[in-house]
């Protein structure tokens, strides 16, 4: 076994676990997408403050995994004698051995299939909460003019309106 199987064999199961990790908790927080939908729709602020917790908490995680796999990726990339920004994971699975490879692979169409799957249920959820939330302030809006309504008449007698409701069936009274 010469030096750079060696390295791989080291570093790669490394950065495949990471990789796998982070799939992992991209579907937990495709999950939490699917509660925060679930949430507004029954306008349940309680369940929607846990799934906005629980997305806060695999953010969190996502972003830890995501220094590690940074970390390993440079170290590869040294040792592959080439720029890391410029390692792709399609790139890298090609430039590996079995069985590494493949399992590169099946990552790389996870991460694909789970971010399009994450981006389709945020802006679902965006669009839901923008309506729920112009709802709401249209209530509010209804509900304020109900209760700050101005009186019919000044006291002089003469008629309040700002605006003409109403149609008029007669001249005279």
């Amino acid at each position: 076994m010469n030096d750079k199987s060696l390295f791989m064999d080291k570093n790669l199961p490394n950065l495949i676990h990471v990789l796998e990790k982070e799939v992992e908790n991209y579907r937990l927080l495709l999950t939490a997408l699917r509660k925060e939908k679930d949430a507004v729709l029954c306008s349940s602020i309680e369940k929607l403050n846990a799934a906005a917790s629980e997305k806060d908490s695999l953010i969190l995680k996502i972003g830890f995994l995501e220094k590690r796999r940074l970390k390993s990726l440079h170290k590869l990339a040294t040792y592959l004698n080439c720029p890391p920004e410029t390692i792709r994971l399609k790139r890298l699975a090609k430039m590996v051995p079995q069985p590494h490879s493949y399992r590169l692979n099946i990552i790389y169409r996870n991460l694909v299939e789970i971010t399009k799957q994450i981006g389709k249920m945020n802006r679902s959820n965006e669009n839901l909460m923008t309506h729920a939330l112009n709802v709401t302030k249209e209530s509010i809006t209804f509900l304020y003019n109900l209760i700050v309504s101005h009186s019919t008449y000044y006291p002089t007698g003469k008629m309040y309106s700002k605006k003409r409701n109403g149609l008029l069936m007669s001249e005279t009274i």
